[in-house]
């Protein structure tokens, strides 16, 4: 086998010798920066009951993704009864269907090798199933089913709610996740379905007859979208969905009404949560940004690689490199769905060096706000963003569950697909004045949670402060 490769190495070169082909220098090869990339195709069809159905076909493996988005989480459950929509989506996957129990459901999945769970979030509950192709017939109608008929067994029920107990329970032992829980109180408000938490009171809430209740107002055909990627046939996956959820009629009662995701927000300024004998301060800061759909978008992806999610980003290279005051400060604007994303900054710093790290991200703030970006900012900015974007389709399967959240939202469906051509003009001046017009350091919602005793001097030196206590916030 070897003597053979040789040869034909050697005769190769002999050709190539012969016929007197130039092989060019990659030095001065010409590698364009506008090479097109093409996510994979996805197909959309409708059931007879007006479910939307997006498919990618996918032959490489003998696996199938199943993606069925419900319109019912806790944005329809009220801020005392918090955990309903939570708690139902995980009995879903755990508790089997009024036809099949438990534990039938549950090692009828085991057996086959299938995965089923649940995403339960503030507007949608995710469900996905992965199998084997071969199992898609047998196994996707036991899911189907039970989303549609969830058992609701009680055992299992009481087994979720020690669950979310527990997790109460332990809620202020770390303080990175204390800062995490309290900074999106404050910038959503506590009774925010996208901030508030599951407690005692509204677990007391949660019985077999209110899931129930829930289940039959808000799972319901209208407020269903269904994904599939993977190795299928596009005729046989319709006609196995149309046996499954054709058939599924709208139900009489009224869905709950969808609360508002922004209740009452804190005022801009400094909060304090003092933890004795912490050896770190956990910084976090921020303001309400805008929606997806602002025309500032494009300008807030690249704002976001230069000033806090890059290597090259101000926070690593003066915060970290420079300074050494921490070791992974990130910072980011992001553009939300249906209500406002977020300009938020997160640090984790020595206690001794709290002033002197907050002081610095306002310098880094107030720079950017009056100098504007450097040209090196923007082209390393540019560079990073548009060379990670064919990442973003890495997997069928995330081109699938790009295209379902979009259309969800009611955005077009290849929202992401367009933003390339609307970051590429960008220029210096542009990325400027979004800096200037967008930063407002009056504005910002600063936590500190730390061990006072140990900083470098006193919060106060940056105002007036409000201490907060962890366990009644």
């Amino acid at each position: 086998m070897i003597k053979k490769v040789s040869i034909t190495f050697f005769l190769t070169l002999l050709t190539l010798s012969a016929g007197k082909v130039k092989l060019e220098d990659p030095r001065e090869m010409d590698f364009s920066d506008d090479t097109p990339f093409i996510p994979q195709e996805v197909e959309q069809e409708t059931l007879s009951n007006g479910i939307t159905v997006f498919l990618a076909e996918n032959h490489e493996l003998p696996l199938v993704d199943v993606f069925i988005a419900v319109r019912a989480g806790e944005v329809r459950v009220p801020a005392a009864e918090a955990g309903f929509a939570e708690i139902l989506a995980y009995i879903i996957v755990e508790g089997g269907s009024n036809k099949i129990k438990t534990r039938a459901f549950r090692d009828s999945l085991e057996n086959l090798g299938a995965t089923f769970r649940a995403e339960p979030g503030s507007k949608y509950t995710d469900f996905s199933l992965h199998i084997l192709s071969k199992h898609l017939p047998a196994l996707l109608p036991l899911a189907v089913e039970a989303i549609r008929f969830p058992g609701l067994p009680q055992e299992q029920l009481e087994i979720n709610k020690k669950q979310y107990l527990s997790s109460y329970q332990g809620r202020n032992n770390d303080p990175y996740s204390v800062a995490s829980r309290i900074y999106w109180k404050l910038i959503y408000g506590r009774d925010s379905p996208a901030a508030r938490e599951v407690t005692p009171s509204s677990l007391n809430k949660i019985t077999e007859e209110s899931l129930g209740d829930f289940h039959s107002a808000n799972y319901r055909p209208s407020h269903v979208i269904v994904g599939v990627s993977g190795d299928f046939r596009k005729a046989e996956i319709l006609e196995l969905l149309e046996t499954c959820l054709g058939n599924w009629e709208e139900p009489s009662v009224n869905p709950d009404p969808e609360l508002d995701m922004i209740t009452e927000t804190a005022e801009p300024g400094i909060y304090l949560v003092n933890w004795p004998g912490a050896v770190q301060t956990n910084i976090w800061m921020g303001y309400l940004s805008f929606k997806r759909d602002d025309e500032r978008y494009p300008n807030a992806l690249l704002f976001t690689e230069i000033y806090g999610a890059s290597r090259f980003s101000r926070m690593r290279l003066v915060v970290r490199e420079k300074h050494g005051l921490a070791y992974s400060p990130y910072g980011w604007v992001s553009g939300g769905l249906t209500v406002p994303g977020t300009f938020s900054t997160v640090v984790g710093t020595k206690s001794s060096t709290t002033l002197k790290a907050l002081n610095l991200l306002n310098v880094i703030i107030e720079d950017l706000r009056t100098q504007g970006v450097t040209e090196e900012d923007l082209t390393i900015a540019k560079e990073s963003w548009l060379s990670a974007f064919p990442a973003h389709y890495s997997q069928t399967t995330k081109v699938i569950k790009d295209r379902m959240l979009y259309y969800r939202y009611s955005y077009p469906v290849n929202f992401w697909d367009m933003l390339p051509e609307k970051i590429k003009p960008l220029t210096q001046a542009d990325m400027g004045g979004f800096a200037s017009g967008f930063l407002e350091p009056s504005q910002l919602r600063i936590l500190v949670v730390g061990d006072t005793s140990s900083f470098d001097g006193s919060i106060a030196e940056f105002g007036a402060f409000k201490v907060l206590d962890p366990s009644e916030y």
